[in-house]
């Protein structure tokens, strides 16, 4: 029931609106955006005169330049300018409501007590973000920390056939025992002479998720090694343990193993 598998691996992200999901972004760039997208907004409050043409134009100044490489791209450089876009329509929403409420010049702007516990509460919310971002932070700079030459095999020191790889792979990758493949590779081996050592080592392939997500981003290693493990499963009669092997291959349709682990009836 084995299937020859072929895994490679590429480096591609899918993206959340216009960035990676990978990226971190800190910084008050954003909200200062907003801030002077608001104002703008604001200052057709002003009567028409050479003073509010000055003030909308020292407001583009600023915000002109900060979304100008929206035209050819979502980010340039080190700086987050989905950020800054976003800003940008929050402020233009916010400016828009206090010139709707605002409607008299020697009138204070209304609603100040709603405006007061707004501004509490997104402090409070920025405050838990904050501490949320660094608790969520700290795994994926460890993760970040994690470097290929200390924990993976050379590509060229692994054996082009599969076979051969098996049989080796205490010799080439008796120095990594973190890389995957080791492991992939001593499950191989020891299928159908040794399936308790096999099922082990194919879970050990698939549970290091720091070194599957730092070097293996696009699921071209995790997939076939966690197939693998679902046609041993199912040699084993052991179907339910296989549907839950299984999973992430279903809920993946457009991946490489989906088509295998469906018809052996593990998607259903």
């Amino acid at each position: 029931m084995l299937h020859d598998t072929t895994i490679r691996f590429k480096s591609e992200h899918g993206r959340i609106y216009l960035n990676p999901p990978n990226v971190v972004s800190v910084g008050a760039s954003g909200a200062i955006m907003g801030l002077l997208a608001a104002a703008f907004v604001m200052t057709f409050r002003m009567p028409e005169s050479r003073e509010r043409v000055y003030a909308q134009g020292q407001v583009m100044r600023f915000l002109v330049p900060s979304l100008l490489p929206l035209a050819t791209t979502a980010s340039a450089g080190k700086v987050d300018y989905a950020a800054h876009v976003g800003g940008v329509v929050a402020g233009i929403a916010i400016g828009l409501v206090m010139v709707l409420f605002w409607h008299s010049e020697s009138q204070r702007p209304r609603f100040r007590s709603v405006a007061s516990a707004l501004a509490l509460l997104g402090c409070l919310l920025l405050t838990t973000s904050a501490f949320a971002a660094v608790r969520h932070a700290t795994p994926l700079v460890a993760e970040l920390r994690l470097r290929a030459k200390d924990l993976l095999v050379d590509d060229t020191d692994i054996p082009k056939d599969s076979q051969e790889a098996a049989e080796t792979v205490d010799t080439w990758g008796k120095d990594k025992p973190r890389d995957p493949r080791v492991h992939l590779y001593r499950g191989l081996r020891a299928l159908g002479h040794d399936n308790a050592e096999a099922e082990r080592e194919l879970r050990l392939a698939t549970s290091d998720k720091a070194i599957l997500h730092r070097f293996f981003t696009d699921g071209k290693f995790e997939a076939p090694a966690r197939s693998i493990l679902c046609d041993l499963l199912l040699d084993l009669n052991r179907k339910a343990d296989a549907i839950e092997e299984a999973r992430p291959l279903c809920s993946d349709r457009q991946g490489s193993e989906f088509e295998h682990v469906d018809q052996l009836g593990l998607c259903h």
